[in-house]
């Protein structure tokens, strides 16, 4: 990250509806900031508030009362990044619900497979 850099900040408070759904949209979520200025220990952000971020750690820092976002507050540093969030956010949930009503054993067993070419043999203890 560097100075005019644009990172985005996971709020959990912002919450926006879609027409005819219970739940906020996730993607609403994410709050592109700038970083507009710096200093030894953080980058400073273009919010009234004067949000920092910490450069060794790279997390958000709250002030010591109260909280700008939560306790869920994560920098993601690209829009790929976020996307990237957003994809399997969506995507846990429909494999998750796919695989639940699944009766197909070759289907089960093919998942099966995948996860252990993924993560290897002691892929059931993650």
């Amino acid at each position: 990250m560097k100075l005019g850099d644009t990172i985005w900040l996971f709020n959990e408070n912002k919450r926006v509806y879609k027409d005819g759904h219970s739940g906020p949209v996730y993607r609403e979520h994410f709050e592109a900031h700038t970083i507009v200025a710096e200093n030894r220990a953080s980058w400073i952000l273009d919010n009234e508030d004067g949000m920092k971020i910490d450069k060794r750690t790279e997390l958000l820092r709250q002030p010591e009362r109260g909280g700008w976002y939560g306790r869920s507050c994560y920098v993601y540093a690209t829009q790929q990044a976020v996307d990237d969030a957003c994809y399997v956010r969506e995507m846990r949930a429909t494999l998750s619900r796919l695989i639940l009503n699944c009766t197909d054993v070759n289907i089960i067993r093919a998942v099966e497979n995948c996860f252990r070419e993924a993560l290897g043999e002691h892929w059931m203890n993650r």
